[in-house]
């Protein structure tokens, strides 16, 4: 077919036949991406939250040890301990003595 010439319906046809054919390969790779994407994204969260974990370990482990270091009178470390403001000061929520005067609280 030259510039000039118009195409028949049957070279129409086959046109629109092979540019949905294209989109049909184009949409199955993209499909094919999305999941990969979504995996890779699933195995990154992973390793990212094992990470976290790791490294919480290596710090929480000796986390009196330090604060002891730096001439704190820390005791004792608890994990996943709620606390909430009680007449301008704080005290623990559970976990912990009620006696406890005084609380270290550090949060991410």
């Amino acid at each position: 077919m030259s510039a000039q010439q118009i195409p028949t319906f049957e070279e129409l046809r086959e046109m629109f036949r092979l540019t949905d054919l294209k989109f049909q390969e184009t949409d199955r790779t993209i499909q094919e991406v999305a999941e990969l994407q979504k995996r890779t994204d699933k195995k990154i969260s992973a390793l990212g939250s094992r990470i976290g974990d790791i490294v919480e370990n290596m710090v929480g482990g000796n986390i009196v040890d330090k604060f002891q270091t730096f001439g704190y009178e820390i005791t004792q470390c608890h994990r996943c301990t709620t606390f909430k403001y009680k007449n301008l000061g704080i005290s623990p929520d559970n976990s912990l003595d009620e006696s406890v005067s005084k609380v270290l609280c550090i949060t991410p």
